[in-house]
């Protein structure tokens, strides 16, 4: 196990030393924003250099653990998952090759909703947010009889992907998709976003505004809830009769649709994922 975490913070190292010079050269990290991404820099290779002299040998492809972990095993060991897996690939033609099996949707979507919710914690924090990951709304379901209660509907679960405060102290719920934004009827008609998304985000909404309080760790006020989808898009051009990003008021409630093009720049993506929920730098 312990060359494993040695592996993941050598990557750790490695790829925040690079994150940081890009920051600097491209102008998306601030002064401030800089050093402290020095600081995990070299927390993580303070942390390398204990283990190396604790005598566990470094290994390039050191496996991940399968056996049963005790309980202080297991955060370290998925937390060294995360940072060995938060790499996507080129489509160019770098030596590292990527199997697509590995790149499930599922492994794809997770990728996408983490690296939103970091973006969202590391800008809106310091502007005065709150910033939450995943949380679970529950339906609005009156009593029932005794005998009713025998056979509860099978109700699908509400779970946000992030959970926003801004500080006015409107709750926004922001759900992540990895896949395309509009839909096209069968015979060419014009795109139009897709309605069980639709569907998706105004339950949710609804649900959080008749019980705010049911969001654990989450302190909001009286305005109304507002719902965001954020999409994954790869390369997708602009187009006028269908923007990236769409936002509009239901019922009072702001909703909006957006895009993010993950083949753009880190600035972009950023500037880009800031305004899906209203905000900016």
């Amino acid at each position: 196990m312990n060359r494993y975490l040695l592996r993941a913070l050598n990557r750790a190292a490695t790829t925040v030393q690079a994150m940081k010079k890009a920051g600097q050269r491209d102008g998306t990290l601030t002064t401030e924003q800089a050093k402290d991404v020095a600081a995990l820099a070299s927390r993580a290779r303070r942390l390398c250099r204990t283990l190396t002299n604790a005598g566990v040998h470094f290994q390039a492809d050191a496996p991940e653990p399968r056996g049963r972990l005790s309980r202080q095993d297991r955060k370290p060991v998925a937390l060294a998952s995360l940072m060995l897996q938060l790499l996507l690939p080129d489509r160019g033609t770098g030596h590292a090759a990527v199997k697509r099996s590995d790149l499930s949707e599922e492994k794809l979507r997770t990728l996408f909703e983490a690296a939103l919710l970091g973006i969202y914690r590391f800008y809106l924090t310091p502007q005065g947010w709150q910033v939450h990951g995943a949380k679970d709304i529950h339906w609005a379901v009156d009593d029932v009889s005794d005998e009713a209660a025998v056979h509860e509907p099978a109700l699908p679960r509400m779970r946000t992907d992030v959970t926003l405060v801004d500080p006015e102290g409107r709750l926004v719920i922001v759900d992540a998709k990895f896949t395309n934004m509009a839909v096209t009827g069968r015979h060419g008609d014009k795109p139009t976003l897709k309605s069980q998304y639709l569907y998706q985000i105004h339950s949710y909404v609804t649900m959080a505004q008749l019980n705010p309080d049911q969001l654990r760790g989450v302190s909001a006020g009286e305005k109304k809830v507002g719902g965001v989808m954020v999409f994954a898009a790869l390369g997708t051009e602009e187009r006028s009769e269908f923007p990236r990003h769409q936002e509009w008021a239901m019922n009072g409630h702001p909703m909006a649709f957006s895009a993010l093009d993950l083949m753009g720049s880190a600035r972009a993506i950023r500037d880009d994922a800031l305004a899906a929920v209203g905000a900016g730098l």
